[in-house]
C-alpha cells in the first residue's frame, strides 16, 4: 500500500486509513502486530487501531517513522481488562480498524510512505490437554 499525502498544519494534522468493510481476525487474543514500512525520514507517528464489537477502540503506538528505507516495525498488544476497553471475557473477534499517521512539527508538506505485510499474532483461546510428545511409559 502506498500513502501519498499532504499536511497543512504540521504537528496537528492526522491521516487515518480505515477499512470499508470490517474483517475480523480468527477468535483469540491479539499479542503482537508487525508490518514493513518504507519512510524517507518523516517525523510521523504511526498508530494501529484495534476494534471489537460494542467496545471502544484501542490505539497501539507503533513508533515514529524517522528512518530512511524499509524497516520492520513490531509492537506488543497489551489489552486492558476494564469495562471501557476491549472485552476479553466475551471472546469476540478483533479487527484492525485503522492505521493513523500523526504529523510532527517539522513535517514537510508532501510525503510518501509504503506499507507492506501487515500481520497480527493471535493467541488462541482453549486448553491444551495431554502431552505434545507421546510417551511409552507403563506401570508394571
Amino acid at each position: 500500500m502506498q500513502l501519498h499525502g499532504g499536511i497543512e498544519i504540521p504537528g496537528r494534522d492526522k491521516i487515518s486509513i480505515r477499512n470499508i468493510e470490517k474483517k475480523f481476525f480468527p477468535p483469540g487474543r491479539p499479542v503482537l502486530i508487525s508490518l514493513w514500512v518504507y519512510s524517507n525520514n518523516y517525523p510521523l507517528k504511526l498508530k494501529a487501531i484495534l476494534s471489537q464489537r460494542n467496545t471502544k477502540d484501542l490505539a497501539i503506538d507503533l513508533g515514529e517513522l524517522n528512518f530512511h528505507g524499509w524497516k520492520r516495525i513490531e509492537a506488543k498488544v497489551s489489552l486492558i481488562k476494564k469495562p471501557d476497553r476491549l472485552n476479553l471475557w466475551k471472546r469476540e473477534e478483533f479487527s484492525l480498524a485503522a492505521l493513523v499517521f500523526e504529523s510532527g512539527l517539522r513535517m514537510p508538506k508532501d510525503f510518501v510512505v509504503h506499507i507492506d505485510q501487515i500481520f497480527m499474532v493471535i493467541e488462541k483461546y482453549g486448553e491444551y490437554s495431554g502431552s505434545e510428545i507421546p510417551d511409552a511409559w507403563y506401570i508394571e
